[in-house]
């Protein structure tokens, strides 16, 4: 790889450090999004700058943009500049994913590099941390698709670039791939599994006048947005869902009802006497279905709405085309396993910078809460495995 300060006449690498440089990247972001090998819509231009501005008071941009001889724009890296949000990561500042942390983090993001042109724009794109040098604590990656092109370059470079480069954590995200019917989905698990989904199915639509549906940009898309946010709250009465907390909720909110006119998102719902009763939001990507988040109302529990109204997102994400139906990363269930049988991983990588103190004094605070935690009695409380401590 190049030294940071090294490009040739052939190419330009450039930092966006302004809101109002970002924007003007913006007839591109997409257009390399589409092209790249892991595309995602956590990484999707209308994301990330919602995301840029709901929550800039918390961070910098430091977005590495390269560019050929001619100017084209062929890779971006979309950064950002913040402390951490907890522990002793608070008094570091971190070069991080734009979106990677905070009320609304993405699960799944990549840098844009159009498929093919890996080994020609990477090594220049890589750049944007030896430039950053001087600016930061600590290097943190999240969400990085395991199967990502660009990983093995991001690898190298935080070798580099860092000291302690190490892969952090490793989340799974189980996912199907699904076949042409819902009836050769459901002949994938056992009679059982289908008899049962079936009889409740049928005991929704005919002792509760069940119904089925599809937000479409034809509905009033903001109110079906409110009534899911409520269903999705019975599920969390202390609050825990940072998806409805309220500056994520407004994120949230704005970005739900575009998406879903624009068919960026997609809202399978389930009705009783006409009344909505359970619905998933999803996000599409391509012919990749993500399921976000989903909610229902407690009173009819014996009827296990969430798998009923996965059985019919799932029908329905079929019907549009969808091959991949991705669960990502989150609380492990049974039911991902069983409705998604396969996994694939998002990763998270971190490195320090060589002489500096705070990232010094964390790294050997976290090394002695590790080994208080190794040496801790037998019963007693542990971190869990793959966890960070500090």
């Amino acid at each position: 790889m190049p030294d940071p300060g090294e490009l040739t006449s052939d190419w330009q690498l450039h930092v966006v450090r302004s809101s109002a440089e970002m924007e003007a990247l913006r007839p591109h972001w997409d257009e390399l999004l589409e092209r790249s090998a892991c595309p995602s819509p956590f990484s999707r231009w209308d994301w990330l700058w919602r995301w840029h501005q709901q929550f800039r008071d918390e961070h910098e941009l430091a977005i590495g943009v390269a560019r050929d001889g001619r100017g084209e724009v062929r890779g971006i890296a979309p950064l950002m500049l913040r402390r951490g949000s907890s522990g002793g990561r608070r008094w570091m500042r971190h070069l991080m994913q734009l979106g990677g942390e905070g009320p609304v983090v993405g699960e799944r993001q990549d840098w844009l590099v159009a498929r093919g042109d890996e080994a020609e724009v990477m090594p220049v794109l890589c750049q944007t941390l030896g430039r950053l040098r001087r600016e930061w604590d600590a290097i943190l990656l999240r969400k990085l698709p395991a199967e990502s092109p660009l990983l093995p370059y991001m690898r190298a470079v935080l070798q580099s670039e860092g000291s302690a480069a190490r892969q952090l954590y490793a989340s799974s995200c189980q996912i199907c791939h699904l076949p042409p019917s819902l009836e050769a989905y459901e002949a994938t698990h056992s009679s059982r599994w289908r008899r049962n989904l079936r009889n409740r199915w049928r005991g929704l639509m005919e002792d509760h006048a069940g119904g089925v549906g599809l937000v479409s940009a034809d509905d009033d898309v903001a109110a079906r947005v409110d009534q899911f946010s409520e269903l999705h709250r019975q599920h969390y009465p202390d609050g825990r869902s940072s998806f409805v907390e309220t500056r994520a909720w407004e994120f949230h909110r704005g970005l739900a009802v575009d998406w879903l006119r624009e068919g960026r998102a997609s809202m399978p719902y389930l009705t009783s006497a006409g009344r909505l009763i359970a619905a998933l939001y999803c996000l599409k990507e391509g012919e990749t279905m993500y399921q976000y988040q989903m909610g229902w109302e407690a009173t009819f529990s014996k009827l296990s709405l969430g798998y009923l109204v996965m059985r019919h997102g799932f029908d329905a994400a079929i019907r549009s085309g969808v091959r991949t139906y991705d669960l990502l990363p989150g609380e492990a269930g049974r039911y991902k396993a069983e409705w998604c049988p396969e996994v694939r991983w998002v990763l998270d990588w971190e490195a320090f910078r060589p002489g500096s103190a705070r990232a010094l004094l964390f790294r050997g605070m976290r090394g002695l809460q590790r080994l208080a935690h190794r040496r801790a009695p037998v019963g007693a409380a542990a971190a869990p495995e793959g966890e960070e401590v500090g």
